[in-house]
């Protein structure tokens, strides 16, 4: 699984709210282990480049002490690159 972005705010999160960021990395072993899993494949995200260039971006929501966190996904060549991981803005 690469990180794209996304390292620094778990780093955080493990910091600030040690909880949250369990339950991010128990899904984060969830979508490692298998991609089609329905709690990793809650929301899918237009990007706007081609989906043949990069294929859709998929994301999960997990909740937060004080905020929801959502977590942007795509699936790649050699696994899975996670996008984002902050706030829920959506």
């Amino acid at each position: 699984m690469v990180y794209l972005y996304a390292a620094d705010k778990l780093a955080a999160l493990h910091t600030q709210e040690p909880v949250t960021a369990q339950r991010i990395e128990a899904l984060l072993d969830v979508l490692e282990d298998g991609p089609g899993d329905s709690r990793v494949r809650r929301r899918s995200i237009r990007a706007s480049a081609s989906p043949a260039e990069q294929g859709p971006v998929w994301g999960f929501t997990v909740r937060g002490r004080d905020t929801d966190y959502l977590v942007l996904w795509r699936a790649a060549a050699d696994g899975v690159e996670v996008l984002y991981i902050g706030g829920d803005v959506f």
